[in-house]
């Protein structure tokens, strides 16, 4: 078996090695079954999946990006500036 020239040795299998298929979706546990999922949030289907999809590549871009420290920066020296205000009203 000749190695792919664009992979990483580190990733490659022994060629004696058997492949195991792991399923998508686990057993449910036999102290739980039947009792109501607790935690996490249900499955969104249609339009709301898709706003969750772009805001997460959004938020990715951003903190890639130097728009995303010129709004952070921005947002620090306003807090700033309000805790500045609050201290001279309070004071």
């Amino acid at each position: 078996m000749q190695p792919d020239p664009g992979s990483n040795s580190a990733l490659r299998r022994h060629p004696g090695a058997r492949r195991v298929d792991i399923p998508a979706v686990s057993p449910p546990d036999s102290r739980t079954a039947g009792q109501p999922r607790t935690g996490g949030s249900p499955r969104l289907a249609g339009p709301g999946r898709v706003f969750l999809a772009r805001l997460r590549a959004t938020a990715h871009w951003l903190e890639n990006s130097w728009l995303g420290d010129l709004i952070g920066a921005a947002c620090l020296f306003a807090t700033a500036y309000l805790l500045l205000i609050a201290a001279a009203v309070l004071g």
